[in-house]
């Protein structure tokens, strides 16, 4: 598949992600309030979940969590190939990033992380991540490098085809994880959250 097709395809993606998006933002009824106004419904303390890692960059370059320098992190696991859960996902991030003051953006980096390496390389991420937002960081490697993240992290994910299917899918969980900078898992967002559920969640655990 030359350049421009995986561009075109990359942006119907992105196009349709936004639209279904914006329907069930549409459709779904307003998330409850938390039990109390001062503490996340979905904070999480002392998981094992999460870690440092090595992986590639945009660019090429090796990329670990220490190159992450702001205090938080929001990760989501997915693929480049994926047809609605994940760019509706990523969607989600970056419409909850965006309802945050500045103060608080300035807190969190946005980290995408492939779980399709033998397609989403270096260039492909790239131009992913830069059609949500120009602070989405792509990261990938090679299949050992995601493997061992993806153990790490305990995401769910796996390779699926048959006849029918001109290519391959991937089948994985799907969890929006806020970290902080200790690699510490604060809080784990489910697909029923909605970007205002988020955006309302998240001033309750950047401090």
């Amino acid at each position: 598949m030359g350049k421009s097709s995986i561009k075109m395809l990359l942006i119907c993606t992105v196009v349709a992600a936004v639209l279904i998006f914006a329907a069930l933002n549409v459709m779904k009824p307003t998330a409850s309030s938390p039990a109390s106004e001062n503490k996340s419904s979905r904070e999480i303390t002392g998981s094992s979940i999460g870690g440092g890692f090595s992986l590639i960059g945009e660019d090429g370059e090796v990329f670990t969590d220490q190159d992450l320098t702001r205090p938080y992190r929001l990760i989501y696991f997915g693929f480049t190939y994926c047809p609605a859960i994940c760019p509706t996902e990523l969607a989600k991030i970056v419409n909850a990033f965006n309802k945050l003051p500045e103060s608080l953006q300035e807190k969190i980096d946005l980290v995408f992380i492939t779980i399709d390496p033998e397609r989403d390389n270096a260039e492909v991420l790239a131009q992913y991540t830069d059609m949500f937002h120009p602070r989405l960081i792509g990261l990938g490697g090679d299949q050992a490098q995601i493997d061992a993240v993806l153990k790490q992290y305990k995401v769910y994910a796996t390779k699926v085809q048959d006849e029918t299917m001109s290519d391959y899918t991937m089948d994985h969980s799907s969890y929006i994880y806020l970290f902080n900078n200790d690699n510490q898992l604060r809080a784990m967002y489910r697909m029923s959250d909605d970007a205002d559920f988020i955006a309302a969640d998240l001033p309750k655990l950047l401090k």
